[in-house]
């Protein structure tokens, strides 16, 4: 029994030491950046969000990460640049609404979707898109700009980067409810009842007891590197599935925001397209149609248009995502713009 356990010790020590040897050497040859980063142009950490109603104006930065490395450029409007020209006017034919797939984290100013759409059509555009918000913000914002700032749009584009079969951040049902619960929390009323109060958004992945993913991504460069190589399908297969109730809760919610944009198009005279983004594991999944449907059922109907044909097109949808970090590529965002210029619907 001495033996078992002496031995039992070594391989254990063994491990721990192989181990550490491994991860000093991914550290000396290949280290990783876990998630993208923002720093000005003297390489001092920046924050490029104001508030959930829009980003910084006048900024002028660098989103930094393993994979991308891209100047970034705030009109002095608060929208995503490139400032002056046609992504920048007094008031803009056409306003792009969503989160970081709409502003273009990865992207430089002249790669975003809204860039290479407005580029193609000749028109006037604003990029209103904003890291870590879902449908419930957008909105927010869009009324900001009608209300407040007096827009006029021809045209709203709302992209959303949504998907049925999971529930992660970035995912906009997910934001929704945490947006909603955030609204509550913040409310100046009475409490909501437990009938109108959105359940709490779901947290990290507990990988071992206490340790969350995140924490261990951002402790091990060995870790990292590991989830470099095979990010998609880590993705594709441990990404959290979403609960049948909340699932529904979430896209109850999502409706009556939809039926604020329908509202606010009657009320401001403007014709707008809902285009569905989809994260990289509903499209490697083959769960695509599902979203696509359950977005179907709660638009107002012949508003939807489903973008995943543009990136399923040659059979290799992952490779339009940086496999880290999980945004559009350049080529992806490009494709996804010249599916958006032939079903959009939009005045010309």
């Amino acid at each position: 029994m001495r033996n078992v356990l002496k031995n039992l010790l070594l391989l254990c020590l063994s491990l721990l030491f192989t181990g550490l040897a491994l991860e000093g050497f991914s550290r000396l040859v290949y280290p990783v950046q876990y998630g993208h980063k923002s720093f000005d142009l003297a390489g001092n950490p920046v924050y490029p969000a104001s508030d959930f109603l829009g980003v910084e104006p006048g900024l002028t930065y660098r989103q930094r990460a393993q994979e991308f490395d891209v100047l970034t450029t705030h009109t002095a409007r608060g929208t995503r640049g490139p400032a002056g020209g046609f992504m920048d006017g007094d008031n803009p034919e056409i306003l792009f609404l969503g989160d970081s797939m709409t502003y273009g984290v990865g992207l430089s100013d002249d790669q975003t979707i809204p860039t290479v759409y407005c580029r193609q059509t000749g028109q006037t555009c604003a990029n209103l898109g904003r890291p870590g918000i879902g449908t419930i913000e957008a909105i927010d914002i869009l009324e900001k700009r009608l209300v407040v700032d007096g827009w006029r749009p021809l045209h709203v584009m709302l992209m959303m980067n949504v998907m049925t079969a999971a529930q992660f951040g970035g995912n906009d049902l997910s934001d929704n409810l945490a947006a909603l619960a955030r609204k509550n929390n913040n409310s100046a009323s009475a409490a909501p009842s437990p009938a109108s109060a959105a359940p709490a958004p779901a947290t990290a992945p507990v990988l071992l007891p206490g340790i969350s993913k995140q924490t261990i991504l951002e402790t091990s460069n060995l870790a990292r590197l590991t989830y470099y190589i095979f990010a998609p399908l880590l993705r594709s297969v441990f990404s959290p599935g979403m609960d049948a109730a909340l699932l529904e809760r979430a896209l109850s919610i999502t409706q009556d925001e939809l039926a604020r944009l329908e509202m606010f198009s009657q009320r401001y005279a403007f014709t707008y397209t809902i285009f569905i983004l989809h994260p990289m594991q509903d499209l490697s999944r083959g769960t695509w149609t599902q979203t696509r449907n359950r977005i179907n059922a709660i638009a107002p109907h012949d508003k939807v248009v489903d973008t995943a044909p543009a990136l399923l097109e040659g059979g290799n949808p992952l490779a339009h995502y940086y496999p880290l970090d999980g945004h559009l590529r350049p080529e992806g965002a490009a494709k996804v713009a010249a599916f958006m210029l032939e079903n959009a619907n939009a005045p010309q």
